[in-house]
């Protein structure tokens, strides 16, 4: 570890790890751990308590969408639950975790403009819209 001496006085602890480890899996395949000991990703993987464990979900089959995910463990909290990938603190207990998905909304809503105009007139639910403001009248800039 190295850092950069601030103009102050610094005090250093080293911080230690409990080597108690505990297991993840995750069920029906729904995703994958990627930050394993031997670099590979697997389905289940033993971790030290109080590490991160990061999780990937799997691709979404057709005519689905990723949700977010759940947890045996109540107590888990994921990082970023709306992400297809996240992580979470290693409990003292072990731990099964799942991606959910749903059926994709396969409707089309429209977007309604003024003094902009969208790339097209309908977009799906999850869809990034993008748009473009109208020239400003005379006298006027777009903030």
């Amino acid at each position: 570890m190295t850092f950069t001496m601030p103009a102050d006085s610094v005090k250093l602890e080293p911080l230690y790890m409990n080597n108690d480890k505990c297991t993840a899996s995750v069920v029906d395949g729904s995703a994958r751990f990627t930050n394993t000991h031997d670099g590979t990703d697997k389905t289940s993987e033993s971790y030290n308590i109080g590490s991160y464990v990061i999780v990937e979900a799997k691709n979404a089959a057709s005519g689905e969408m990723f949700q977010g995910w759940s947890c045996s463990d109540p107590a888990v909290n994921f990082l970023l639950t709306n992400n297809t990938t996240t992580a979470f603190v290693m409990p003292d207990n072990n731990v099964t975790v799942r991606a959910i998905f749903s059926s994709a909304d396969t409707n089309e809503y429209s977007v309604q403009t003024s003094g902009c105009t969208a790339e097209k007139a309908g977009y799906m639910s999850g869809e990034i819209v993008k748009i473009k403001a109208d020239a400003a009248p005379a006298g006027k800039v777009f903030h």
